[in-house]
Formats: C-alpha cells, structure tokens, sequence
C-alpha cells in the first residue's frame, strides 16, 4: 500500500511542476509570469482569456494576413464542365500512357502526352470540333483500339458516346 502511495505521490508532485510551481501559494518557475513585487497589489485576473498558442512556438496568425486560399476551380459554364468531364475521363482511361500519369512515371507512349488537355488534342488534330466521326482520337476509342486491347479499364460505352456527344457539340451532352 505505501508503494502505491509513494508512486501517486511522484505522480502529483511531477504533475504540480509541470503545470507551473505548487497548486496553492508558494513559488511560480513560469518564465512568463510577471515577476512579482511586493510594493505593488496584486492584480484581478484578465478579463479575456490568455490565446490559445500560449506555450506553443508558432506564433499565432497575422489578423490582417489570413492565409491565401485558391479559388474554387469551379466550371463557369456548360460548356466548361463537359470539357472537365471529357478531360478526366481521357485521363482516366488513356492517361497512364499518354497524360500528365505517362509523364510522372516517364513512360509516355508514341510521344503523345497531351491527352488530358482538349485545346491541345484540337491543335494537334486528334479532335476535329464538331465531327466526331473524322477525330481520330474518338475513332481510335470507338473501334477498341484505344485503349489497346486487354488493358483494364475500358471506357463503357456511355463513356464513349458522351465523348463523341462532346466532340459533336450537342447539347444532349446531360
């Protein structure tokens, strides 16, 4: 019994210290409490609280400096968002060999790493805009040439019709 005592005991007494001196009276070792005068009247506790960082190294932020956030990348139109749709799924599908995947890994396929970026693909004349039928990427996919076969996945083939409804133009897109 006088073990568990003497084991509470230290326990206490290294608790005390940590939290700052003794719990009632006594001596304080907190380096930031002021240094106590005995010509001057004890003084009423703050009104507000101390701030959260106290004892932390960081300081705390700038009030007038909030920390810069990016904007949403939110689509602005219709048309912006069937693009974001065809882009992501391109970069699922094709990305590992020809995207911004291909690169990372440094195995870009027929030195073709665009995939993901539709003005590109229309420079380039991999998309002919409004004619699916004549854009070799779309055809490429269409056939199952693209992606080459036994590659998993494979785009569905709504996947692929929502391409083309892209390529076309069509506001059947959603």
């Amino acid at each position: 019994m006088k073990l568990w005592r003497a084991g509470l005991g230290a326990f206490l007494a290294a608790f005390v210290l940590a939290c700052g001196g003794q719990a009632e009276g006594g001596d304080n070792d907190d380096p930031l409490a002021p240094e106590a005068t005995g010509s001057r009247p004890p003084t009423a506790a703050p009104s507000t609280p101390p701030p959260a960082y106290r004892g932390s190294t960081a300081p705390p932020p700038a009030a007038s400096n909030p920390p810069e956030r990016a904007a949403p990348a939110l689509p602005l139109n219709q048309e912006d968002l069937e693009q974001q749709v065809a882009e992501a799924m391109l970069g699922k599908y094709c990305g590992n060999c020809h995207g911004v995947a291909a690169i990372a890994n440094g195995r870009v396929m027929g030195g073709f790493d665009s995939v993901e970026d539709i003005e590109e693909l229309v420079e380039e004349g991999y998309i002919i805009p409004l004619n699916p039928k004549a854009s070799p990427l779309v055809q490429r996919i269409r056939s199952g040439e693209m992606p080459p076969p036994g590659v998993r996945p494979r785009p569905s083939e709504s996947e692929i019709r929502a391409l083309e409804l892209f390529v076309d133009g069509s506001d059947r897109f959603f």
